[in-house]
């Protein structure tokens, strides 16, 4: 069985150059076992289209540290939907870092 891991993460965005004010966003994040986000992704018919590396800082309230992770961009061309799955191989956990809708080609 499956253990789902669901994580909070956290970001900062200031809403004008003019404006003090700051708002937390708070997003979860979906994570488990690569194979099954995998077939998740093949289900809305998006399939890996770009991959890149990163890095994302751990803590578990004793230790901190660094976790290397390759980003894969999961896309259905046919209706425009898209997912960023964070893969960290060390542990074939994947994490749902963001999807979303309406994708284009971007055009200056």
């Amino acid at each position: 069985m499956n253990t789902i891991i669901r994580a909070a993460a956290i970001s900062l965005v200031a809403t004008s150059v003019n404006s003090e004010t700051t708002y937390l966003y708070v997003n979860p994040i979906y994570c488990e076992d690569y194979q099954t986000m995998h077939k998740t992704m093949e289900a809305y018919g998006e399939i890996p289209t770009m991959m890149g590396t990163g890095t994302q800082e751990w803590a578990n309230g004793e230790e901190v540290g660094l976790a290397y992770y390759k980003l894969l961009f999961y896309t259905n061309q046919a209706t425009g939907t898209w997912t960023m799955v964070q893969l960290y191989t060390e542990t074939n956990t994947a994490c749902m870092a963001a999807s979303g809708a309406d994708l284009s080609k971007y055009i200056k």
